[in-house]
């Protein structure tokens, strides 16, 4: 009875495992390639977003995920002369979901990634290509998914925005805000025996 007992939970186990496996391919997030401009000028720089768009009770993770989760990974395929920067990430959300603490996106997210073309660039069309894989979860699951996306983008005299500018003019509100840091310097008092240091900055006014 302990062999069939122990025979049977492998059973279980290994069935658990095939319908994790089944449920790789069966992803809710609807994934799409923007950019800010329909045509661009040689030397100028275009800013792709890729689009994430979750399903209710589901999201996706920030470049860290914290105590679990996998980031977004954007593989690029672009012509001569086109070279694709880092990805602007978002201010995620923090979820906690005891013990753990995540940093995810839930309902949307763009990322946002300047792509230079080179100064030298002919004019035409050119192809850009980009396989996204990401990790989606919900309380019960977690779904690896990949997709590769396309978009076009011309190259000529003039510059002009795409329909979608105006959306990723709106995600890049939702990047994290630097402030410039006021310099700083630092020096001994020269007239003084006890040779106090001085520390002197510019603080904003008021």
């Amino acid at each position: 009875m302990r062999v069939r007992c122990y025979l049977n939970i492998i059973g279980i186990v290994l069935l658990g495992l095939g319908l994790a496996m089944s449920a790789m391919g069966e992803t809710t997030t609807k994934v799409s390639l923007m950019l800010s401009a329909e045509t661009a000028r040689p030397g100028e720089t275009v800013m792709a977003g890729v689009r994430l768009q979750m399903q209710p009770k589901w999201h996706s993770y920030w470049v860290n995920g914290g105590d679990s989760g996998l980031p977004t990974k954007l593989d690029w395929t672009l012509p001569p002369g086109v070279t694709a920067g880092e990805i602007q990430w978002p201010v995620p959300e923090k979820l906690v979901t005891p013990p753990l603490t995540t940093y995810v996106y839930q309902d949307e997210a763009i990322l946002l990634v300047p792509l230079k073309i080179g100064a030298d660039a002919a004019a035409g069309s050119l192809d850009v290509k980009v396989k996204v894989t990401w990790q989606e979860c919900s309380d019960e699951v977690c779904i690896l998914g990949h997709t590769t996306l396309e978009a076009k983008l011309l190259v000529g005299g003039e510059s002009k925005p795409s329909a979608d500018a105006a959306l990723m003019a709106a995600a890049r509100e939702k990047l994290p805000k630097t402030e410039a840091i006021p310099p700083i310097s630092a020096k001994w008092e020269k007239d003084d025996d006890t040779r106090p240091m001085i520390i002197e900055w510019n603080a904003p006014g008021k």
